[in-house]
């Protein structure tokens, strides 16, 4: 028993060191692929570029403040346009 009770917590060891590496690297890229992907949509629904970057980036950064790791691949879109807007009112940007 105790064999298996050793065997057992070495693998919910590596499963959690495993989670930890795949979060840490999530979280690495997160922000450009983030702010890349947002920018480019923002662009196409008519922001000017400079703009839809500088917000996209800010909201990456709060989501990354808010939430951790795989948590950042299931930020409700309602959550992420909060953070949108607390940077918009940040850098004094009104919607249209």
């Amino acid at each position: 028993p105790l064999l298996i009770i050793s065997v057992a917590a070495l693998s919910l060891g590596a499963c959690g060191q495993a989670k930890e590496s795949f979060d840490e690297g999530l979280e690495k890229g997160f922000d450009k692929e983030f702010a890349s992907s947002c920018t480019t949509a923002a662009v196409k629904s008519g922001a000017a570029p400079a703009l839809a970057s500088k917000l996209c980036s800010c909201t990456a950064a709060k989501m990354k403040e808010k939430y951790k790791g795989s948590e950042l691949l299931t930020v409700p879109q309602e959550k992420q346009l909060e953070l949108a807007k607390q940077c918009m009112d940040e850098n004094g940007i009104q919607a249209k």
